[in-house]
């Protein structure tokens, strides 16, 4: 059975080492759970995250299926890979006003075309922020490390959607009743770029995740990306 996250996100806030209280806000971003930090006057929530694969051969395409996923998922498709609970940055973009969407999705018709169901959610603007071998600090637009490998435009710098990822039921190992779970968590499928209707933060174009649907497009560029085992700072902010 699938649910909306929202009111299960909520029961998180509970847990959270920090008060909610407008008048006892602590100043400059604070640790909200392992990986995860907010800054609540300033509007930020920032998670940590490294490069996980070696993307610095311009002759070997990645192809991209998530921009951000979670450790031990898709790191052989993704920019990014983080330690951070999904759970717990929607948790955190609720603490700063955000009340997610839904998760995009798409479906065959009766001729076989493609039907999209676009996402929804409130625009979250993503930065990327690191350091190069130079000490030089960068702040970039995921879209910067993207590009098709069909004509090799880069992907445009859209903001991606709260779209809040859903609740599903599912048995952990060793037990044999099902709990609820937030399916991001899971999945790994934190900011997306395929749609698996399982995205916290969902692009807001509907691309189908199966290659006989759809030809996947969008690739690391090898060019702009940094090495591996780079550390990265997400940095999300509500877009104006």
């Amino acid at each position: 059975m699938i649910k909306p996250a929202f009111a299960f996100a909520l029961g998180l806030l509970a847990s959270i080492s920090i008060s909610i209280a407008d008048d006892e806000q602590p100043q400059g971003l604070v640790e909200l759970s392992p990986h995860v930090r907010i800054d609540r006057a300033a509007g930020i929530v920032e998670f940590d995250a490294y490069v996980p694969m070696v993307i610095d051969d311009p002759e070997q395409a990645v192809f991209l299926e998530t921009i951000v996923c979670t450790r031990n998922s898709k790191e052989h498709e993704t920019l990014l890979a983080t330690d951070a609970r999904p759970s717990n940055i929607h948790a955190a973009l609720l603490l700063l006003g955000a009340e997610p969407g839904a998760p995009g999705s798409w479906k065959l018709g009766d001729d076989n075309e493609i039907i999209h169901i676009a996402p929804t959610g409130p625009e979250i603007r993503i930065e990327f922020v690191w350091t190069d071998d130079a000490g030089e600090q960068h702040a970039d637009h995921p879209a910067s490390w993207v590009i098709s490998d069909e004509d090799g435009k880069p992907l445009p710098q859209h903001n991606w959607l709260f779209a809040g990822s859903r609740i599903v039921e599912w048995t952990p190992p060793g037990k044999q009743e099902p709990a609820e779970a937030y399916d991001a968590d899971y999945s790994g499928t934190l900011v997306g770029i395929s749609t698996f209707g399982t995205e916290t933060l969902a692009w807001p174009d509907v691309l189908s995740h199966d290659s006989t649907v759809e030809e996947p497009v969008w690739i690391v560029d090898a060019s702009k990306a940094p090495l591996v085992d780079t550390p990265v700072v997400v940095r999300l902010r509500i877009a104006d």
